[in-house]
């Protein structure tokens, strides 16, 4: 049986100032590509707002940010 864990990544645009939230699902039991699916939930200007709008959509999920 598959299990799933989805969680929320923040990071910066490698090109400009906004930040970029993505919902990402991994397959816990595969090593080498655990990434399963990703949805893009838009592009904020303030990565306060951006982890603020995805609290609001998801309180259920972990929040990571990332620096690029």
């Amino acid at each position: 049986m598959i299990e799933f864990k989805e969680h929320i990544e923040i990071f910066r645009e490698t090109y400009g100032t906004r930040f970029e939230a993505w919902r990402v699902l991994i397959d816990s039991k595969e090593k080498l590509y655990p990434v399963f699916l990703k949805w893009d939930e838009g592009k904020f200007e303030h990565k306060e707002f951006a982890v603020q709008s995805m609290k609001r959509r998801y309180p259920n999920l972990e929040i990571r940010l990332y620096r690029s």
